[in-house]
């Protein structure tokens, strides 16, 4: 929300009130807000939120503020404006209930004020949850904190969204896997870090490692209810799980289990179990070197687990893309977590290899085979340091394209690579930025991939190429 030309502009002393000493400053900045600028402010927001004569349910803001700050103290808490910074809209719709002979969908709209427009969303069929991300300044210890504020709306079954519970945690989200809600309780796996803005006479009294992670447990309220001030309680919690300084880099939950990464020097790899979902425990705990941070289920019982990281020196410095492949079982007597194999790409001095799907999990294809196999399908790049061949030479160390890899309980084994362009013109570039999103698709035994400015089609099995579109000259 922009409240500088509207509010802070006009209250200005200096431009508006030159001549008023203190005193009359303050009653002149009052009457003028009081009696024309905040009414001023609020229609235009109104004005904003009911647009298009949809009406608006919109989260109650005094709910988040009595939950942050019990004892009134809002403002002395939250840096900037508080939690009216930003206002994030939740527009749905039921395609399947709208009237089609009307050629146009019946929207609802509702929404929260927010205190940072940095966010991401989670949801599943009856809750959809925004989870934004602020500072605050603790005033006992004088430091910040980083807080996630957590909106929860009720999904109803006509596909409209009421906002239903609000909740906070200490610490940051990695991205919208770190969030799961199964049985009334909401799973977060949250980092915090203690070592930013805190004043050096400070830290010295506060015996805090540098970062934390865990897992929370929040009981969700019924949705359903009547209660007037909805909170997520927080009813769990697992011990601070990784070394002082690691972060979570990697994070999936199924219904009984969670897998995260942390990461600084090599990577242990935990799976936590909710048997007792109010007690959450760590079951296993693998170190290797290297991280992932994608991770996905082989499985529907979460026994094999595919990651998508980088492999790194044993002094953490990441050196190139890896794929691993993890087994779980947690009533083996001692090992519950063990690495079935690990599939690296170029580990040489002069050579990087990276995947988008490392970071843009839609560009991440796992086909199922089988009960516990499949074909893994991600984009790969592999940039070698040194001078490629003239065009129509040899290149077998540049790449830019997707691998199939075959996973399975045995390994996992490249099945083949699918080329997006010629080495030369790899390694000279693009100027264009007008590249396809990195995507895959797998039809009737059939893969059609997309990246930079070209569209392949291959048969899975015979490996041979269908179809091909260049939409450039050049083929970059």
């Amino acid at each position: 929300l922009d409240t500088y030309p509207f509010i802070d502009e006009p209250l200005n002393r200096y431009l508006y009130f030159p001549d008023m000493d203190d005193e009359q400053y303050h009653e002149a900045a009052r009457n003028l807000a009081e009696e024309k600028l905040i009414p001023q402010f609020v229609d235009r927001v109104v004005e904003d939120l009911f647009a298009n004569g949809v009406s608006t349910d919109i989260a109650r803001v005094s709910m988040i503020e009595e939950h942050v700050s019990p004892d009134g103290k809002l403002e002395e808490q939250l840096f900037s404006q508080g939690i009216l910074n930003h206002y994030a809209q939740v527009t749905s719709f039921d395609i399947l209930q709208s009237d089609p002979s009307k050629k146009e969908l019946t929207v609802t709209k509702t929404g929260a004020f927010t205190s940072s427009s940095w966010g991401r969303a989670y949801a599943n069929e009856k809750m959809l949850v925004i989870a934004t991300e602020s500072w605050d300044w603790l005033s006992t210890v004088g430091a910040s904190r980083q807080t996630t504020y957590l909106y929860g709306f009720s999904l109803l079954g006509n596909g409209e969204a009421v906002p239903a519970a609000v909740g906070t945690l200490e610490g940051t989200l990695l991205n919208e896997y770190s969030v799961d809600i199964v049985d009334g309780y909401m799973r977060v796996a949250v980092t915090i870090q203690n070592n930013l803005w805190r004043f050096p006479e400070t830290a010295e009294d506060l015996e805090i490692p540098p970062t934390q992670n865990f897992v929370k447990v929040l009981k969700i309220p019924d949705l359903g209810g009547t209660d007037l001030r909805p909170i997520l309680t927080e009813v769990g919690s697992t011990e601070s799980l990784g070394k002082p300084r690691e972060v979570i880099t990697g994070v999936r939950f199924s219904e009984k289990v969670a897998f995260l990464v942390t990461f600084e020097r090599t990577d242990p790899l935990y799976a936590v179990s909710f048997d007792d979902p109010e007690n959450p425990r760590v079951l296993g705990e693998l170190e290797i070197t290297g991280f992932s941070r994608y991770l996905h289920f082989v499985d529907k019982d979460a026994t094999l687990v595919l990651g998508v990281g980088q492999e790194a020196t044993e002094d953490g410095r990441p050196i190139g893309l890896q794929v691993s492949l993890f087994k779980f079982d947690k009533n083996a007597p001692n090992k519950k977590l063990e690495v079935i194999d690990q599939y690296p790409f170029e580990l040489e001095d002069n050579v990087q290899s990276s995947s988008t799907a490392e970071f843009e999990f839609k560009a991440f294809r796992f086909v199922n085979l089988g009960e516990k196999q499949g074909i893994l399908i991600i984009p790969l790049r592999v940039d070698a340091y040194y001078r490629v061949e003239e065009e129509g030479g040899e290149d077998d160390i540049n790449f830019n394209g997707f691998i199939l890899l075959d996973v399975s309980p045995e390994g996992i084994y490249e099945r083949f690579r699918i080329p997006h362009s010629h080495p030369v013109y790899y390694r000279i570039g693009c100027y264009q930025s007008t590249d396809l999103p990195e995507r895959s698709f797998v039809v009737k035994g059939d893969v059609t991939t997309l990246k930079g400015h070209s569209v392949h089609k291959y048969n899975l099995d015979s490996k041979e190429l269908l179809d091909s579109i260049n939409l450039d000259t050049f083929g970059y």
